[in-house]
């Protein structure tokens, strides 16, 4: 499979010391900030990526953003830009991707199926996964349910068995789409969730009893946290709002947990209804 790359500047990453805090550098893609985590990769329409890194701090750092093809679009680098003396913030500009991915790369499902990952002297600070729609006619696909649960990290890097001690009872995770809704709270320690399908969701499986959040088609859903403790904060790429991408049956986490696959059930073990698709809100406590 041929990588047709587009390359600006001198070369691959590098790896020196000198990285930016990651939390000040703010990273969008397409002029939306870079976001994964959830149950697939977040759409874009047209056929052009512009990938924008901000926040810099002080001094000249070096700046690399790659955009690459993953499965089942094949594998590769589709841009890759470097740039070894950047002040303040750097953008890649807009670039069409249409002549590089017909070329080279599979067209899957509703689009190409890519990576986008920043990179400030030499080290990862964002790392997503999105499909570029390129020409591919848009449908519906079909329903999966998200599954909702938490995760609790400690200062030393550390999950929790479960939720910090003393968690008040006000505390719930929330989220909805135009199919369903859940809502989950601790009871004994223990999250519980509960999910309803509302009246919209008129698919051939929808009288079986939801086990997450319906999202049929294209649809988006939203994830909410109400409660939260003091000392303690969100991971971005885990709240917000998502798009499934329910064409495939391949998931990937993203974010700060890019590299482990979301748990995937089929319908044999989901009730019957749609399959489950894994969705981890990560908490984790400030310094």
């Amino acid at each position: 499979m041929s990588s047709g790359v587009v390359q600006v500047g001198p070369g691959p990453i590098g790896s020196g010391a000198r990285a930016a805090a990651a939390g000040a550098v703010t990273v969008t893609v397409n002029g939306a900030p870079l976001k994964g985590g959830g149950a697939g990769s977040t759409l874009l329409a047209g056929c052009s990526i512009d990938v924008g890194v901000s926040g810099l701090g002080a001094g000249a750092h070096r700046v690399g953003v790659t955009v690459s093809a993953t499965e089942p679009s094949g594998s590769g680098a589709v841009v890759s830009v470097d740039e070894p003396e950047v002040t303040g913030a750097f953008d890649t500009g807009s670039r069409n991707l249409s002549t590089v991915l017909t070329g080279g790369f599979r067209r899957s499902g509703n689009g190409y199926h890519l990576r986008v990952t920043a990179a400030v002297d030499g080290v990862t600070i964002a790392s997503a996964p999105y499909w570029l729609a390129c020409g591919a006619v848009q449908h519906a696909g079909h329903a999966v349910q998200i599954a909702l649960s938490v995760e609790w990290v400690d200062r030393a890097g550390k999950a929790l068995a479960g939720p910090p001690k003393g968690i008040a009872k006000s505390y719930r995770l929330d989220a909805t789409s135009s199919q369903g809704s859940g809502r989950c709270a601790y009871t004994a320690r223990e999250l519980v969730c509960r999910y309803r399908a509302t009246t919209e969701d008129s698919t051939a499986d929808a009288a079986a009893p939801p086990l997450g959040v319906r999202v049929s088609g294209l649809g988006t859903y939203v994830v909410v946290e109400h409660g939260l403790p003091s000392q303690w904060s969100p991971s971005l790429a885990t709240v917000g709002q998502f798009a499934a991408d329910p064409t495939i049956r391949q998931w990937w986490a993203v974010g700060e947990d890019a590299g482990v696959a979301p748990l995937v059930r089929g319908p044999s073990e989901s009730g019957g209804g749609p399959p489950l698709i894994a969705h981890v809100v990560v908490n984790r406590q400030l310094p």
